[in-house]
């Protein structure tokens, strides 16, 4: 599993400054515009550090034959400069540690998916906790012992996130339609669709699962479920699906003779062979699982 981070990193360094220009160039006219950025880290062993980047959502962009690597998460650049192997860098290690050291922080909008990711790979990420200024983050060391930070929230407290960065699926229940979104600026998908019977949204039969996201294919988008049954619609419900997809948000609406049941990704629906007979009748269920051209049934009995 990847877990790709947004676009923005912060990096709090003791003792580093950067200059653009000279102070009396600055006060004629503004400093050059900043197009491109990076942060380079002098490493002991740029495979093992490659591994650990790759696991916070870097890829490789570029390499060296002798080593020196760049790796690429959106708009974030890393660079891995290996050191001979005489260079005693882990011996200077606590000088890498808050106050005195760097502090390289990554944002990203899965904090524990990403934490469980490191402690699967065999690293030590700390307990995640929240902060006083509001975020909750964890902490952890590279293979070289940079100190990373991950975290919630944005780099410019306030700010919201990055031109760009991509927004996780939301709906909203507006009156009697629900409002699904999903990305953000051009690529934003919106949609908007009604719901089959809002009047008895409560019913007591149905299980608050069935008003939520769920996870129903293989994709890692979760769909969002709704059902609803009308008066004088006997046992039939109607069961709606928004599966978000990178291309779009796609509307699915069938019925089901009883309420819809979910089992491990498996969508239940029931139906009636012998017609509706009164309160009496018992459905039938089959098991259905969904895929990129909808609804398929799966070869076994339903509960």
């Amino acid at each position: 599993m990847r877990w790709t981070l947004p676009i923005v990193v912060a990096v709090a360094a003791a003792g580093i400054g950067i200059a653009l220009g000279s102070l009396g160039a600055a006060a004629e006219s503004p400093p050059a515009e900043v197009v491109e950025s990076k942060f380079e880290l002098f490493v002991h062993d740029a495979d093992a550090s490659t591994a650990f980047y790759r696991l916070l959502g870097f890829e490789v962009a570029h390499r060296q034959t002798h080593g020196y690597t760049t790796l690429r998460s959106g708009s974030t650049v890393v660079a891995l400069s290996p050191l001979p192997e005489w260079a005693p860098i882990h011996w200077l290690g606590f000088l890498r540690n808050p106050p005195l050291g760097t502090e390289i922080v990554f944002y990203t909008s899965d904090l524990e998916g990403q934490r469980q990711v490191l402690l699967a790979a065999g690293h030590f990420p700390s307990a995640i906790e929240k902060q006083p200024w509001g975020d909750r983050d964890f902490r952890v060391r590279d293979p070289d012992g940079y100190y990373v930070r991950v975290t919630e929230g944005t780099a410019v407290p306030g700010a919201g996130p990055p031109p760009g960065a991509a927004a996780e699926p939301s709906v909203e229940i507006d009156g009697a339609w629900l409002e699904a979104r999903q990305g953000r600026d051009e690529s934003q998908h919106t949609l908007r669709v009604a719901i089959w019977a809002r009047e008895v949204f409560d019913d007591p039969e149905l299980p608050l699962a069935l008003s939520d996201f769920e996870q129903l294919d293989a994709d890692p988008e979760l769909e969002y479920v709704v059902a609803s049954r009308g008066p004088g619609t006997g046992p039939w419900y109607r069961l709606q699906i928004l599966d978000f997809r990178p291309d779009g948000i796609i509307a699915l609406s069938v019925p089901s003779a009883g309420p819809p049941r979910f089992l491990e990704g498996r969508i239940q629906l029931g139906s009636l062979p012998q017609g509706y007979l009164g309160a009496g009748s018992e459905p039938e269920y089959t098991s259905f699982r969904l895929t990129p051209a909808g609804l398929a049934p799966i070869a076994e009995a339903g509960p």
